[in-house]
C-alpha cells in the first residue's frame, strides 16, 4: 500500500511540472536577457533590443572597464 501511494504521489509531482516547461519567467525589471553560455542561444528576452541607460555611476564605470578589458582579449 505504501509503495502504491508513494508511486502515485511521485507521478503526480512529476506530471504537475510538465505544464511549466514553456512558461515565461516573471521578471520585475524593464529589460532582461538570458543566454545559454555554451550555445549562445537566447533562452529568454524582455525588451532586449531597446536602449536602457545605467542607473548609477558605478554601472557606467563597470561598463567602461569591461570595454577596455575587451580590447585585450
Amino acid at each position: 500500500m505504501f509503495k502504491k501511494t508513494l508511486f502515485a504521489l511521485t507521478l503526480l509531482f512529476l506530471l504537475s511540472g510538465l505544464n511549466t516547461v514553456n512558461a515565461q519567467p516573471s521578471v520585475g525589471s524593464d529589460a532582461a536577457i538570458l543566454i545559454d553560455g555554451s550555445t549562445g542561444q537566447i533562452l529568454f528576452e524582455k525588451n532586449s533590443r531597446e536602449t536602457h541607460y545605467p542607473a548609477s555611476i558605478t554601472k557606467i564605470l563597470t561598463a567602461l572597464l569591461l570595454k577596455e578589458a575587451a580590447k585585450f582579449i
